[in-house]
């Protein structure tokens, strides 16, 4: 506050009353003036508070302010996710890698050959899945009696013996003809090739599969219905099978009969 005071000069007759200012420090203060604020250095931080009233913290050269987010490619929004470290997935056999995402998905990892799944399946075995496997022959020439195991009767030849014709039938093995008939009981095996056989009578006649229950005899002459192969052998025997992939079984006293391969069933299985 400034306060006039009067300064009374006397000089000869001339009386001359002067008026100077006196600035009295503290009194502006106390009447609520506010005093000139000193300028602020070029360069410093201000230390005016926020309208908040929160002073920030001085920043550095270069430095982001507290609280900002660093935008990353390819994130939503320029703020970068989580979890992106996960999308290294480990790869298979020929180093295929997923490098993953910083979008915070994680990568799914999926490489790798196809290699390395499991093994396939193995085939089946020999005779497996496919039939049964035939077995080897008899020795060429091997001779006897094909005699069934389940009824114990015997494949014989039944000739005429005024009309010189044959047949075959089921007969309790060794048992002689009547009637003007003679039979054969002996039967060679002949083989053809390395599974396949004929079984030569004792009049020279070749054993044929005739129809699906009965068998015959006649002239040797390498025809398919002649052949024979053993399919399986069993205990005290082994399989008769035909060309028609059909087994010789005997399940009575009278005739034959044909199946389904199965060394497991007795009337399959013939002693020789």
């Amino acid at each position: 506050m400034l306060l006039v005071l009067p300064i009374v000069v006397v000089t000869g007759t001339t009386l001359t009353v002067a008026l100077s200012p006196y600035d009295i420090p503290g009194l502006g203060r106390d009447r609520g003036v506010s005093a000139k604020p000193s300028p602020t250095p070029s360069g410093s931080p201000s230390s005016a508070p926020s309208p908040d009233g929160v002073s920030p913290s001085p920043s550095r050269p270069g430095a982001s302010p507290a609280g900002s987010a660093s935008p990353s490619t390819g994130a939503p929004g320029g703020v970068s996710g989580g979890g992106g470290a996960e999308g290294a997935g480990a790869g298979g056999s020929d180093g295929g890698r997923d490098p993953g995402t910083s979008d915070g998905s994680g990568g799914d990892g999926s490489g790798g050959s196809s290699s390395s799944g499991g093994s396939g399946s193995s085939g089946g075995s020999g005779a497996s899945g496919g039939g049964q496997a035939p077995a080897p022959p008899p020795a060429p020439s091997t001779s006897g009696r094909v005699q069934n195991l389940a009824v114990g009767r015997c494949v014989a030849e039944n000739k005429n013996t005024f009309s010189g014709s044959s047949s075959v039938m089921n007969a309790v093995c060794g048992e002689p003809g009547a009637n003007g008939t003679k039979r054969y009981y002996t039967w060679t095996y002949q083989p053809v090739s390395s599974t396949r056989f004929t079984l030569v009578g004792e009049t020279g006649k070749c054993l044929k599969s005739n129809t699906f229950y009965g068998l015959a005899v006649e002239a040797c002459n390498g025809s398919e219905a002649q052949l024979w192969q053993i399919g399986a052998r069993g205990a005290g025997g082994h399989t008769l099978k035909s060309s028609d992939g059909m087994c010789l079984a005997m399940t009575s006293n009278v005739g034959f009969a044909k199946a389904a391969c199965d060394a497991t069933q007795k009337s399959q299985l013939w002693a020789s």
